[in-house]
């Protein structure tokens, strides 16, 4: 009886190990292929799925050998060898057929996330002295911020403006040098003859609820005489997922940060991804926002067409809040604030563009009386004096602005902070003058 139990168990596994080999099409994700997401390469995914299959086989041989040899399987075949068996059986093969069964249900992403780290509060941030080739050499200071690395205390003397946003101010795909933040330091420095710094605070997937988190944190210690807030249309929509740091929402990089081995292996097993799916699913249920962006497939261009949801008004709403809040904190450390709202491009064909301007945050800018600039007619005006026709010289995808339209910004971000420095204004709005205006 025993013989039968250990042959039985013996095909089990060897009948497990070969459907690893012959079904499993996700091996890549254990060992990645690109450089940048590990040390594994196609030779690596080869050579394991060929050990599996020979192991099968090896087993199979093995269960063979010893129907033909009793005396050895006599030998072979005891109650603590059977136990083994079957506990290597009961597990194995029970996850294998489950994991190759979810993983042609699930879709496994690895992202490059290498210049992020988990943070308690803000869901990410970069990480200190962090470094990246891809797309544009990217190097982050030791308080994990993209561009110079400088001390909290100012010195006297000194004027420091800080730039809060998401990867518009970092400047994705672009190197320092190219962004707003680098153009609007080094024309203050040319045309003030004294010391200014600019701190870049643009966190990529950054919305308005973590740049004021990240403000009232730490920002403030870098003693900022003008706070900078970036905006960008994708910022409300973000209101729906980011106050979770779970797995809603294309932007948020902590689903993809490894920091441990079961980050590891969540990021690879089709049965860990799921589980942990269904956790978030139960801590946190299934709410009216996330049907309303994900079910029902709202995007930026929703946020005027579908203006009267419920749940489009209160993220609105809830912008407008973070919006006051940053502004708030501005005036209790004393700092100047300036709102930089940039415009979202949404392709209707091969040939068209839709152009989504942030209206309503203009609005409430100029109700509350905050400085501010809207890039968008900055760009329409540029385009008619240059003669330019195409969008992609200003901005690169949907709303990422290239070497010249951070060069366009940061040209109004200097008029704006001379007319705040000259005191003609109060709360001045940059609006670009055609031929003709007064």
């Amino acid at each position: 009886m025993n013989d039968r139990i250990f042959h039985f168990l013996l095909r089990i596994l060897a009948v497990t190990l070969l459907s690893i080999a012959a079904f499993d099409k996700g091996l890549d994700y254990w060992f990645p292929l690109h450089p940048e997401f590990g040390t594994g390469t196609w030779f690596t995914c080869l050579f394991f799925h060929l050990g599996i299959f020979l192991g099968g086989l090896g087993v199979w041989g093995i269960d063979a050998y010893l129907s033909r040899h009793f005396e050895l399987q006599k030998r072979i075949i005891r109650p603590v060898t059977l136990h083994i068996l079957l506990f290597i059986t009961s597990i194995v093969t029970p996850v294998t057929l489950l994991e190759l069964a979810l993983r042609n249900i699930t879709t496994l992403i690895t992202k490059d996330v290498s210049l992020c780290q988990k943070d308690p509060f803000l869901g990410w941030r970069l990480r200190p002295y962090a470094q990246s080739r891809t797309g544009a050499p990217v190097f982050i200071n030791r308080h994990g911020l993209r561009g110079p690395d400088r001390d909290y205390p100012k010195k006297e003397g000194v004027t420091r403006i800080l730039f809060l946003g998401d990867s518009i101010p970092y400047g994705l795909r672009l190197p320092y040098e190219d962004t707003f933040p680098y153009f609007v330091e080094q024309s203050l420095h040319s045309a003030c003859g004294s010391p200014v710094e600019c701190i870049n605070a643009g966190v990529p997937g950054y919305s308005t609820w973590q740049e004021y988190l990240f403000f009232e944190r730490e920002g403030y210690r870098y003693e900022p005489d003008v706070v900078v807030l970036s905006f960008c249309l994708n910022d409300v929509l973000h209101t729906y997922t980011g106050l979770r740091f779970g797995d809603y929402g294309v932007d948020n990089p902590v689903p993809y940060i490894e920091e441990n081995f079961i980050d590891y292996l969540i990021l690879r097993s089709a049965i860990l991804h799921v589980g942990k799916s269904l956790y978030h699913r139960m801590v946190f249920g299934k709410t009216l926002k996330e049907n309303a962006i994900y079910r029902e497939g709202l995007d930026v261009s929703a946020l005027f067409h579908k203006a009267d949801y419920p749940e489009i008004q209160e993220a609105w709403n809830d912008t407008q809040a973070y919006i006051h809040k940053i502004a708030d904190r501005c005036g209790k450390a004393k700092a100047r604030f300036i709102l930089v709202l940039f415009p979202y491009l949404v392709p209707k064909s091969e040939t068209e563009i839709e152009v989504f301007s942030p209206k309503p945050i203009a609005a409430f800018a100029q109700q509350k009386g905050y400085a501010s600039i809207d890039v968008w007619p900055l760009i329409e005006l540029d385009m008619e004096r240059q003669g330019i026709h195409r969008i992609r010289h200003y901005i690169q995808d949907a709303c990422h602005p290239t070497a010249h339209g951070n060069r366009l910004v940061a040209d109004a971000l200097v008029q704006c902070l001379e007319t705040l420095a000259a005191g003609t204004s109060e709360n001045p709005t940059v609006s670009p003058k055609r031929a003709g205006d007064s």
